[in-house]
């Protein structure tokens, strides 16, 4: 069987002696809904639409996962992970006879359009070995169809408990289907005729599965102790950026299910890429939504209005424009002026998707201005984002993190301290280790700065780090323990962001030492 990791618990590998701190070498951006088949609670990366679809089936107008994903890949995305959620769906059943009985199997997820099928044989089994067959599974493009997408052999296992070739065990690695109830005593009936090239007959399946109703606030959300819904994310090391898109074409996430995903998303250091509501068909309906929402978090961003065309819905249905968003901004983490300021060059839609209405230019002036990213028509046709605002408000302790890259560039530092100096808490004490991860640490942020990361000028540094008696004092030097500091220019020279990251044998950890404005004087 694939290992199956166990939910919140990570087994790392501590990088031995100070290597380079490397960054990630691709985005993630992680999607949370329904799809038309796949694993539930499960989640499932990929790397392209394809891939996509092998697991999860092709598109359902039952799910608005699927135009975002599409959006995503095609606006610079290169890496998604996919958890399916249902509400009440229901396996589809396969019926196999064996003598005066069945062998009853289930399909391995829920889902109105499984359309599975079972084969018997006995071909190459000793007649001695009478509860010995083969089995044969596929899945078809509907039903009826002879268009295969996946199948599964299972040679010479047996209805026998004891047999290392039992069919319960065996079934296990399934991706079609697995046993419901008890085994039959006597093997299934052949449902091939005997002899090489005897014509093949299937078994389909019975009873069909179903797909379940739209999801609610609490199926997205999950459980956090079982692993479900979003919580299915904690059996993923890391993701950048989540997508929620909304459980159906009409309806919206609530505010219960967004709490909880900006929280969990504060948890993980990513950010949730919100969806405005259906109803929002203005500037001033907008407005009214995020006042009553009264939702500020660095961790959360919006783009606004929804999208239309291109994709896979008709021109007249729009989408969420999550997915879109989530390709934009991993797209220009790439390169190597990606963590330069934005300029005033326009962030450029790929494919033909267009607002779903047009924007005034005032207003897009004062959504920007409410943390708000506008999609809008260049003159040429051509679709940008205006603004790169997260929406962590006017009153935000930090101004600077009301930009989606300088909050993203202070969660991939956070990170990189974090995991890039686990090693030290295996080495000895003393200045030859505190001189080692300066420079280490040096050099990732030089790394940083030769991609305009940190502004300069004024005779401010950069950046610095400060790993000395004064954060590690006689007498407080332990095998398995450092602690230093780092800071880093935002928004103009010597403005810093400073962090104390502290590395010992229990936990890592890197909290804010001071969030106000901080001119460096050493």
């Amino acid at each position: 069987m694939p290992e199956r990791p166990i939910p919140g618990i990570f087994v790392e590998e501590a990088p031995r002696g100070e290597q380079p701190i490397a960054a990630p070498k691709a985005i993630v951006t992680a999607f949370i809904g329904r799809t038309l088949r796949g694993p539930v609670d499960d989640p499932v990366i990929v790397e392209s639409v394809d891939e996509f679809h092998r697991v999860f089936g092709e598109p359902w107008d039952g799910s608005t996962l699927v135009p975002c994903l599409y959006d995503y890949f095609e606006n610079g995305g290169q890496k998604a992970v996919v958890v399916r959620v249902v509400n009440g769906g229901r396996r589809a059943v396969l019926r196999i006879p064996a003598g005066d009985t069945h062998l009853v199997l289930e399909a391995a997820d829920p889902g109105g359009q499984e359309w599975l099928r079972g084969s018997v044989d006995y071909d190459n089994i000793d007649p001695k070995e009478d509860l010995s067959f083969n089995l044969v599974l596929q899945r078809t493009r509907g039903p009826g169809s002879e268009r295969i997408t996946d199948q599964e052999i299972y040679a010479r296992v047996s209805v026998d408990p004891s047999s290392s070739r039992y069919v319960g065990d065996a079934l296990l690695e399934s991706r079609l289907m697995r046993l419901q109830g008890a085994v039959p005593r006597q093997r299934p009936d052949r449902t091939v005729g005997p002899g090489v090239g005897s014509p093949v007959a299937w078994i389909s399946t019975g009873s069909r599965g179903t797909d379940g109703q739209r999801l609610t606030d609490y199926d997205i959300i999950g459980s956090a102790t079982e692993a479900r819904g979003l919580f299915a994310l904690q059996k993923v090391p890391a993701f950048q950026f989540l997508c929620i898109p909304p459980p159906s074409p009409v309806g919206d996430v609530g505010p219960t299910a967004l709490l909880a995903a900006i929280r969990y998303c504060r948890q993980r250091r990513a950010i949730l890429v919100m969806n405005p509501p259906a109803s929002c068909l203005g500037a001033d309906d907008l407005t009214a939504y995020l006042r009553q929402l009264n939702l500020n978090s660095e961790n959360a961003v919006m783009a606004f209005p929804r999208l239309r065309g291109g994709s896979l819905l008709p021109d007249e249905t729009t989408r969420a424009g999550c997915g879109a968003v989530a390709g934009l901004l991993a797209r220009s983490e790439r390169g190597a002026d990606a963590w330069r300021p934005w300029s005033t060059a326009p962030r450029l839609l790929r494919g033909s998707a267009r607002p779903a209405y047009d924007v005034p230019a005032t207003d897009v002036d004062r959504l920007v201005a409410l943390g708000v990213n506008v999609f809008h028509k260049l003159s040429g046709g051509r679709v940008a984002m205006a603004g790169e605002r997260t929406l962590a408000g006017v009153d935000c302790p930090t101004p600077t993190l009301r930009s989606v890259r300088i909050r993203r560039l202070s969660l991939l530092i956070e990170d990189a301290l974090r995991n890039g100096t686990r090693w030290v808490v295996f080495e000895v004490p003393g200045e030859d280790l505190r001189g080692r991860v300066r420079r280490q640490v040096e050099q990732f942020l030089a790394g940083l700065e030769a991609q305009g990361a940190f502004p300069t000028g004024g005779g401010f540094p950069p950046f610095f780090v400060k790993c000395d008696v004064e954060t590690n004092p006689q007498g407080s030097e332990i095998r398995g323990a450092l602690h230093f500091i780092v800071g880093f220019a935002v928004g103009a020279p010597g403005n810093y962001m400073i962090y104390r990251v502290s590395q010992t044998v229990e936990a890592a950890r890197v909290v804010p030492v001071n969030m106000d404005r901080f001119r460096f004087s050493g």
